[in-house]
C-alpha cells in the first residue's frame, strides 16, 4: 500500500493481526474483517501555533502517549518531565478513539475502537482514502472511510488544527457515521468517543481531577498540585484538558447539540489487567444518561456518548450522522478557577471556528448581530449578558456569532463597544449574520 507523505511527522506502522470484537460474557473473540482490510497505518502530526496532535489513519489520536505531540506545551519553560512523579508535561492527551458499540443482547456486544493497542476498525473497500490538506486557516487530516468490526457501520474522521495564533489550544474533529449498506438502518448502537487525558500532575503519573460543564456539553480533567515542599516550574493544578460536543446533524442540516452522556471514569473500571477496554464496562458507562465524574484523584478516561437510547440508537438508512467535537487544553493560568475559565473560552472559540471557518454548522444567528442572550430582541439585557461573559461572570454564549459584532471570528472589547454604540444610536452597524 502506498504511504501518504506530508508535513511534520510521518510514521508508517505495519498492521498487526486484527483482533476483532464480537464479545460476550465471558469474553469470546472471533474473526471479523473479510469484507475489509487492515492496511498499514499512517500517522500525521497536526500543528497549531502552540501545540501538536498526532493522528492515525485508523481513527486513533495521541498514539499511546507518544510525547510532545499530545496537545502539550513542553519546551524550555516547561520543565516537569515525570521524574519523581512531578508531572510529565510532554503529554496532555495520551490517546483517544471513536467508540461504536452494537448491542446484540443485554450481555453481548460488537465493539469497535482504536485505542490501547487495539485496532478494531478496518479500511472500507471502495471508500475514501486517507489524506492531508491545508488552507490558510487550518491544517487537516482525514482517515478516509473505516468500517466497524461487524461491517455494519462506516466511519470517517477529520481533524482540523487552526493556524491563527489566538486559536492555538484546540483541535476540532468531524466524525461521519453512516450505514455500511446505505439503504439499511442499523439499530441498537452506542456512538461515542474516549479521551484518555493524562494532564501533568503531582499525584502519581496520570492521576487527575475531573469535572463537567453541561452548558458546553464538556467533560474536563485537570492536574493536581501536591501540598509539599517541592517547587515545580508550573503549578500542575492549573493545567486542564477537555472535550466537548459542539454540534451534530443529519442530512437535513438541522444543527443540534444534545448529548446523551458525558462522564469521566477511573481507568481501572474500564480496562482489563492487560490495559484493553472492556466492552461490557464501557457500554454500561456510556448508557448512563446525563453527566457524571469520578470524585477521586485517579487515572481517568473521559467519555462522550453522542447517541444512545433505552434500546440503543438507530442509524437511519440513506442518511449520515455528522458529529463535531472540540478537544482543548490549557497550559497554566493564574489559578485553578482561571484555568477552567480559559478552557471554557477555548471551547467557545472552537465553536466559533467551526461556524465561521469550517462552515459545518450554524443557523443560530438571525438577521443582524447583537442578540447576545438569544431572547429575540437586542436591548440592555444583551449588554448585561455580554459584560458577564467577558468578565467571567458565568454567562454562557448561546450563539457566538450574535456576539461577534464585526464578524471577524474574535469576541473582544471591540464587539461590546459596538453593541453599546448600537444601543445608543452611535457609530456601529453590526455585520449581517452568516448564511448557513
Amino acid at each position: 500500500m502506498q504511504t501518504i507523505v506530508h508535513r511534520t511527522m510521518i510514521v508508517t506502522v505495519l498492521a498487526g493481526i486484527l483482533v476483532t470484537t464480537a464479545f460476550s460474557l465471558p469474553q469470546d473473540v472471533t474473526s471479523v474483517g473479510k469484507s475489509g482490510q487492515s492496511p498499514a497505518e499512517t500517522l500525521d502530526t497536526l500543528s497549531t501555533s502552540c501545540l501538536d496532535l498526532v493522528v492515525n489513519s485508523n481513527g486513533n489520536f495521541g498514539n499511546n502517549s507518544a510525547g510532545t505531540v499530545n496537545m502539550d506545551y513542553f519546551g524550555p519553560t516547561d520543565c516537569d518531565t515525570g521524574l519523581n512523579s512531578r508531572g510529565n508535561s510532554r503529554v496532555y492527551l495520551g490517546e483517544g478513539s471513536p467508540i461504536i458499540i452494537r448491542r446484540l443482547t443485554s450481555t453481548t456486544y460488537v465493539a469497535s475502537w482504536s485505542i490501547y493497542g487495539d485496532n478494531r476498525f478496518v479500511r472500507a473497500p471502495g471508500g475514501n482514502p486517507e489524506s492531508a490538506f491545508s488552507t490558510s486557516s487550518y491544517n487537516a487530516y482525514t482517515t478516509g472511510t473505516l468500517l466497524t468490526a461487524d461491517s455494519s457501520v462506516k466511519v470517517e474522521l477529520t481533524w482540523y488544527a487552526p493556524t491563527h495564533a489566538d486559536s492555538c489550544n484546540f483541535v476540532v474533529q468531524k466524525m461521519l457515521v453512516f450505514p455500511a449498506t446505505i439503504s439499511s438502518p442499523v439499530a441498537n448502537l452506542q456512538i461515542g468517543q474516549a479521551f484518555d487525558f493524562d494532564i501533568p500532575t503531582d499525584s502519581g503519573t496520570a492521576n487527575n481531577v475531573s469535572g463537567s460543564d453541561a452548558a458546553r456539553r464538556m467533560v474536563w480533567l485537570r492536574g493536581f498540585n501536591s501540598t509539599d515542599t517541592v517547587t515545580d516550574c508550573v503549578d500542575n493544578g492549573r493545567r486542564y484538558g477537555g472535550a466537548a460536543l459542539l454540534n451534530w446533524y443529519m442530512k437535513s442540516r438541522t444543527c443540534l447539540d444534545s448529548l446523551w452522556s458525558g462522564s469521566a471514569e477511573a481507568s481501572d473500571m474500564l480496562r482489563d489487567p492487560l490495559g484493553h477496554l472492556i466492552p461490557d464496562s464501557v457500554s454500561k458507562t456510556m448508557h448512563i444518561a446525563g453527566y457524571g465524574v469520578r470524585p477521586a484523584i485517579t487515572d481517568q478516561i473521559g467519555l462522550l456518548t453522542y447517541r444512545d437510547g433505552m434500546a440503543g440508537y438507530t442509524l437511519p438508512a440513506n442518511d449520515t450522522l455528522t458529529i463535531i467535537t472540540a478537544i482543548a487544553t490549557v497550559r497554566t493560568a493564574a489559578s485553578a478557577y482561571a484555568g477552567l475559565d480559559s478552557l471554557k473560552k477555548a471551547i467557545d472559540k472552537a465553536k466559533m471556528f467551526n461556524w465561521k471557518t469550517l462552515h459545518q454548522c450554524g443557523g443560530c444567528c438571525v438577521g443582524k448581530r447583537g442578540n447576545v442572550n438569544c431572547v429575540g430582541i437586542v436591548d440592555l439585557s444583551d449588554l448585561s449578558a455580554f459584560v458577564s461573559y467577558l468578565t467571567g461572570g458565568g454567562f454562557v454564549l448561546c450563539c457566538l456569532e450574535e456576539a461577534d459584532m464585526n464578524g471577524n471570528g474574535v469576541i473582544d472589547l471591540w464587539d461590546i463597544s459596538c453593541l453599546i454604540s448600537m444601543l445608543t444610536g452611535g457609530w456601529c452597524a453590526p455585520a449581517d449574520c452568516p448564511m448557513w
